[in-house]
């Protein structure tokens, strides 16, 4: 019987674990292009320099507003797409994204003010504690190796149809 229930939490575990990497990856992936973007903007780069140079009430206080703001907007992700608008669900969880890019930075730029508050600095411990599992890293590994495998297997398609489009939109 404990055997069972040993087994039973190691397969739970890799299936969060799996949905975690899964989200993680695709939150990435879109975090970084929409970094770059976000922070070609001279308002934005202002914006995070007043919150590096504000107080630590004010910078709580933006911390926690944009990130509510980003949880809002996957929440109202998910009560779509539950209600069947998945292309508005999706959209809306993408905006999520962009919208917790802010805090990220400010978390970056601000970790030693903010780790000094308990609800903080016990999330950030539990992030930490998560990514430093071997059942993560092995996922990790796992993921990247299917990503590498996938990419070799679409290459020649790949090719196949960009010489396809080049041919047709160029009669030469």
């Amino acid at each position: 019987m404990l055997n069972l229930f040993k087994i039973l939490i190691l397969v739970l575990q890799y299936i969060v674990f799996i949905i975690y990497y899964i989200f993680e990856e695709f939150v990435i992936n879109i975090a970084k292009k929409s970094l770059s973007f976000i922070q070609r903007f001279r308002i934005y780069e202002s914006f995070i320099e007043y919150i590096n140079r504000s107080s630590d009430a004010m910078l709580l206080f933006s911390f926690f507003v944009i990130a509510l703001l980003a949880e809002a907007s996957a929440i109202f992700a998910g009560y779509l797409t539950v209600h069947g608008f998945v292309a508005l669900g999706i959209g809306f969880y993408i905006l999520k994204i962009v919208i917790f890019i802010p805090t990220v930075d400010i978390f970056k730029h601000n970790k030693k003010r903010l780790l000094k508050y308990s609800a903080i600095r016990t999330a950030y411990y539990w992030y930490i504690l998560i990514i430093r599992t071997e059942t993560y890293k092995n996922i990790k590994k796992s993921f990247k190796r299917l990503k590498l495998y996938i990419k070799k297997s679409f290459s020649p398609i790949k090719k196949i149809i960009s010489n396809m489009l080049k041919k047709f939109f160029h009669n030469d």
